[in-house]
């Protein structure tokens, strides 16, 4: 169900950049290949920033040694 909400989310959202009667009534224009190239590039850098938090984050907690109540 989630790969279907998504894929219709695109699906609208490409209709309204490039189909002409809902470039009228949302006051669109069709992206160039350069300006999707270059929001791909943008908000892949967010993911590819979180993603390399994260690993470090994790990275940082197992090698923090845990503190022990003296309970085996």
């Amino acid at each position: 169900m989630f790969c279907l909400a998504v894929s219709g989310s695109l699906v609208c959202q490409l209709l309204v950049i490039y189909w002409s009667p809902l470039q009228h009534v949302f006051q669109t224009e069709a992206l160039s290949l350069l300006d999707i190239l270059f929001l791909t590039t943008m908000t892949s850098s967010v993911f590819i920033f979180n993603e390399t938090k994260k690993y470090f984050d994790i990275r940082r907690t197992n090698l923090v040694p845990l503190k022990s109540d003296g309970i085996l």
